[in-house]
Order: structure tokens, then sequence, then C-alpha cells
């Protein structure tokens, strides 16, 4: 995997292309952005599809950590029941 800076790509737009390895685009050393190669158009939207299921379950797994570090994985369907209607009376005000 290779870093490059946006800046460079906006100079040389060809950098994206020169060989089949995958890009990370930065901005100010951030990462922003994944870049791969295609093989054809056909399976795009499934590997858009897969790219976000695995950001999903990403996300389910760093709050299942979250709950896990702050003692929160044992807490009743009652309890949760009352957070929820607590956080939805706040975003009413």
């Amino acid at each position: 995997m290779r870093l490059i800076a946006i800046r460079e790509v906006k100079a040389n737009p060809a950098v994206l292309y020169s060989d089949s390895e995958y890009r990370v685009l930065t901005s100010n050393n951030k990462p922003k952005a994944l870049c791969f190669p295609l093989d054809d158009m056909d399976n795009i939207e499934d590997i858009a599809s897969a790219f976000r299921q695995a950001r999903a379950m990403m996300a389910v797994e760093r709050a299942r950590s979250f709950a896990l570090e702050r003692g929160l994985a044992g807490i009743s369907m009652e309890e949760i029941d009352t957070e929820i209607s607590a956080a939805r009376r706040m975003g009413d005000n």
C-alpha cells in the first residue's frame, strides 16, 4: 500500500495508474481515501456494498469494545430503554 498526497495527484494524476498497488490518498498526512484498481465495471456495486458492510462491521466492533471497556456490556434491556428514552428527551429540547 502506498501513501500519496492529494496535491501529488493534482499535479500528476498518473500516480494512481502506475501499477495495481492499493493507494491511500492523504491530506495533511491524514488518510482521506482508499484507491484500488478495478478489473471491470460489472462488479463495482458489489465492491461498494462489501466496503459499506465492512465499515458497518468495524463500527459495531468499536461499539462493542467501548461497551466492554466501560462495563456496559452486561446492562439489561430495561436500562438500555431508559438510556434511549433519556437521550430522546434531550434531543427534544
